[in-house]
């Protein structure tokens, strides 16, 4: 007899997926709201532009989209490319989350032992080096180093948070592949370095049939939670229903927009 489906979830804390159901040839490519918004705006440009199916997902509200079941946390694969993507369809801000939630998830995703994790953050321009012209950066763990022979490049002394902080640390001591990507940007909600992530991302996992013209935005109005500190949901609606193309003068007109929702609405 084959093991009892309770015996199939080991690790159970969010998505309760049985062992064997993720694939193990698989990158998975991890998008949230930080400085930036540059890790939930490409996700959520990828999931809005690729044909992906819903695998698991995790909170107390779900919807259809496009024939697929999503929720607060919902993990797609693009078969095509062999990328899974874990992001959320609306920004929850990665700081109104507890440290230790973010290592109890990246404990459990990591455990998935996908090839390779890709996890992306934003870094304040302020924060560049004087003398440098790039515009991203890597942080990878030991053992991403020695498969994929590609080296540190984010300057010493600059510290992360949330997800790029449990990510990389676990994928430190457990000796997993962890490549954390992060884009400077100049303001809290950069659409633009999202537009210009998106090549990185494209290029670094083969995705061929990747859309970088265009950031296609996701619009989140239906869902029930409203946004912490008085967001505008109506400026948030407008952007959320339209396109940002790196031809678009005027990119700056949103950087004054607090993105992210508490998580004590999500529960």
């Amino acid at each position: 007899m084959g093991k009892k489906t309770a015996d199939l979830y080991e690790y159970s804390n969010y998505f309760k997926l049985p062992e064997f159901s993720v694939p193990q040839d698989y990158n998975l490519l991890i998008g949230f709201a930080g400085y930036g918004n540059v890790g939930y705006l490409i996700a959520n440009h990828m999931v809005e532009d690729l044909e992906v199916e819903t695998i698991a997902t995790w909170g107390n509200t779900t919807w259809f989209y496009n024939g697929q079941l999503e929720s607060l946390l919902t993990l797609y694969a693009h078969h095509k490319s062999k990328t899974l993507i874990l992001t959320s369809r609306f920004p929850v801000s990665v700081t109104s989350i507890p440290h230790e939630n973010w290592e109890e998830l990246a404990l459990e995703v990591l455990s998935w032992n996908c090839k390779a994790y890709y996890i992306l953050g934003g870094l304040r321009e302020e924060t560049r080096t004087n003398n440098s012209d790039k515009w991203y950066v890597f942080a990878p763990t030991k053992k991403y180093i020695e498969t994929y022979h590609l080296d540190l490049s984010l300057d010493e002394k600059l510290t992360m948070i949330g997800p790029l902080s449990a990510f990389l640390s676990l994928g430190t001591s457990l000796k997993v592949p962890v490549l954390g990507i992060l884009f400077y940007c100049n303001f809290e909600e950069d659409p633009e370095a999202s537009l210009l992530g998106l090549g990185v991302i494209k290029d670094l996992l083969q995705i061929d049939d990747l859309s970088v013209d265009s950031l296609k935005f996701f619009d989140f109005s239906f869902i029930p939670p409203q946004p912490v500190n008085e967001v505008n949901v109506g400026q948030l609606n407008n952007l959320s229903q339209n396109q940002f193309s790196d031809e678009n003068e005027d990119d700056n007109d949103d950087d004054h927009l607090d993105f992210g929702l508490d998580m004590d609405d999500l529960l």
